[in-house]
């Protein structure tokens, strides 16, 4: 604020009076207003012990004042025992020394001067703005590229986690399907064990079927559905640390990406939601069996249509039952069950496979809050890059709207300059005197 300053009056202390740091200070204001008038104060007179060493301050401080400031003056001011005397002597101390027969020019030179340096401003301000535009601009087409860069990277991490899920899913599904393939048909050839040369070979395959599924039924309610809940829960527990480190992840990139913005705007939140469900599906399904009874000594195939057509014509006579026997028995114990275990199979896990059909779509909704973030970032970076591009080009298409305003007070500014002869070598500081006419 100097170029305003019309006097100076500089307080220094009798304790320690013009150190080299005021004169220094001093010197710099001289230098950047070699015009201005500058008188000091000696403050804290009273202080010192006797007329005679106030009278020896006042020479050694004026003596060296003065090889700097050789028209500067000091006034001692005691800021203890202050009286009207005194004040008046200050105020004809300040009129005497600070007499300007030019001031109101001088003011107007200097009020000339603020003009100018706010039409500076107000230029460079503009060109600020411009600058500003196009660097955020480039700013949000890097964030395009970063943000297009974690949607693809979350594509290729969703995919990830859909495959290592499903596969293990299937992974345990194999196991049981392996045990069930293997346990089934020693089930149905252990049921040979219900014949006997007493039974009712008429209604023996009625009979026997009906004993085979509840043999079945029973190992799989009792031995297959509790391993198989176990496994659920492990694929569960898996699956679980598997998508809790998709939000570790996702966490970590939000803070990266929020960083950049300069502000909390991303929030990748996923939907844990997709677990309970699981969960739910999984205690439902291996809770009990609903599973409708299997055909498999009905079937009408040649052997079993022989078999039952003997029972009904031999059954009812003793020497025949001991054939019918050795028959059934031979036909339970070396029948090929492979279509019916495979059926029971079928009717087993039809649930499971429904609820394996549906694994990768609710992974899908366990991502779908971050995508949706993602992308929505992306459009609004999208709208920004558009804004401040409409923004630059209307700058760059009207300049007249902004420098003509400008130029009016430009042109207003020099006739008063010329009026008061202010050259181009006038004395004010910091003044870059710029004129743009577009």
């Amino acid at each position: 604020y100097l170029n305003s300053v019309d006097e100076l009056l500089f307080v220094l202390n009798a304790d320690s009076p013009f150190t080299d740091k005021e004169r220094d200070i001093l010197l710099s204001i001289q230098d950047h207003t070699p015009n201005l008038q500058i008188h000091f104060l000696l403050n804290k007179i009273d202080n010192i012990y006797s007329e005679a060493e106030v009278k020896r301050v006042l020479h050694d401080t004026a003596t060296r004042i003065n090889t700097y400031f050789p028209y500067a003056r000091i006034f001692p001011y005691s800021s203890l025992y202050t009286s009207s005397q005194q004040l008046n002597d200050l105020t004809e101390f300040i009129h005497f020394n600070f007499n300007h027969k030019n001031i109101d020019t001088e003011r107007t030179e200097k009020l000339l001067f603020f003009i100018r340096k706010t039409i500076t401003y107000l230029l460079d301000k503009r060109v600020e703005k411009e600058n500003n535009l196009v660097d955020a601009i480039n700013w949000n087409e890097d964030m395009l590229v970063k943000l297009n860069g974690s949607i693809n990277n979350l594509t290729t991490f969703e995919r990830e986690k859909i495959h290592f899920i499903t596969q293990s899913y299937r992974s345990m599904k194999t196991e049981i399907t392996n045990d069930l393939t293997e346990n089934i048909p020693k089930i149905l050839k252990s049921c040979s064990n219900l014949i006997s040369e007493e039974s009712d070979f008429g209604h023996m395959d009625t009979e026997l079927n009906k004993a085979m599924n509840e043999r079945v039924h029973k190992y799989l309610e009792q031995t297959v559905l509790p391993n198989l809940a176990l496994s659920m829960q492990n694929w569960i527990a898996t699956s679980n640390n598997e998508l809790l480190q998709s939000q570790t992840y996702l966490e970590e990139l939000s803070e990266g990406l929020n960083s950049l913005f300069g502000e909390n705007r991303i929030q990748l939140e996923c939907d844990f939601k997709v677990l309970d469900d699981w969960r739910r599906d999984t205690d439902r399904m291996t809770t009990r069996i609903q599973m409708d009874e299997v055909n498999i000594l009905r079937r009408f195939t040649p052997a079993q249509f022989l078999l039952k057509s003997a029972g009904k014509l031999f059954g009812v006579l003793p020497k025949n039952k001991s054939m019918l026997y050795n028959k059934y028995k031979q036909y339970v114990e070396n029948e090929d069950y492979t279509e019916v275990t495979a059926s029971i199979m079928k009717k087993f896990f039809l649930q499971f496979e429904l609820f394996e059909n549906t694994q990768e779509r609710d992974i899908n909704i366990f991502f779908r809050n971050p995508f949706n973030s993602l992308k929505q970032a992306l459009e609004n970076t999208h709208l920004e890059i558009q804004e401040k591009q409409e923004i630059l080009h209307k700058m760059k298409s009207n300049p007249e709207i902004y420098h003509d305003s400008i130029m009016l007070f430009e042109l207003r500014l020099r006739q008063c300059e010329v009026i008061l002869n202010i050259g181009d070598d006038n004395t004010f500081a910091d003044v870059v005197l710029e004129t743009s006419v577009e």
